[in-house]
């Protein structure tokens, strides 16, 4: 991300008519309440880009221009995030990254990257950034990407602060128990956990 001052708004930002015949605007819905600087949460599950875009225009208040063809599919979990770390995410999930110059967010593919319609990253990874949020719901969000049957002990609680980019099920789950100090254990596709914390099978 980078915010842009007047010495470099005239390199960076495109002109009114590069704008007009490039660019993609997605304003803020008109009336809509705006929530600047807020935690915000999102559970994408193969969403459009621009639907995510849209959703984060109304609580930043801010328009988007995102380049003509650049586009993705957004499966992400968040929760209690400010709209810019959650947008980050939104956008490294397919190779973009994001300039904010006056009040128009700009989304570009990353490094002047010529290929526009994201990098395609695994359909099953998960990415994942959460804060000061209860650990059931995490361990709930990952049983369900996995498709895989969780047994979660009802002793399970506590809050976790995390953040996951790009990772297999199985390697989440390892990183959330042992960040949650539950102690898991994660051996192929199954799970066992030694204090009964949550046992899982396929």
């Amino acid at each position: 991300m980078a915010i842009l001052n007047d010495s470099r708004l005239a390199g960076a930002i495109p002109g009114e008519n590069e704008l007009s015949q490039n660019w993609e605007i997605i304003t803020p819905t008109p009336g809509k309440k705006v929530y600047p600087g807020v935690m915000i949460s999102m559970v994408f599950d193969g969403v459009s880009l621009p639907f995510a875009l849209k959703f984060i225009s109304d609580v930043s208040g801010l328009k988007i221009a995102r380049k003509s063809g650049v586009n993705g599919k957004i499966t992400i979990y968040t929760n209690n995030i400010p709209w810019d770390q959650s947008l980050e995410m939104v956008l490294e999930q397919n190779g973009l990254h994001f300039e904010i110059g006056g009040d128009t967010i700009y989304i570009r593919p990353e490094n002047g990257a010529s290929n526009v319609e994201g990098t395609g990253f695994h359909k099953n990874s998960l990415w994942i950034r959460v804060n000061d949020t209860n650990i059931f719901s995490v361990l709930e969000y990952i049983k369900k990407r996995a498709n895989v049957e969780f047994i979660i002990d009802d002793n399970v609680s506590g809050k976790i602060t995390v953040h996951l980019k790009n990772l297999s099920w199985e390697r989440a789950l390892a990183v959330v128990l042992e960040s949650s100090k539950l102690d898991g254990l994660v051996k192929k596709l199954n799970l066992t956990q030694r204090h009964k914390v949550a046992k899982v099978t396929t």
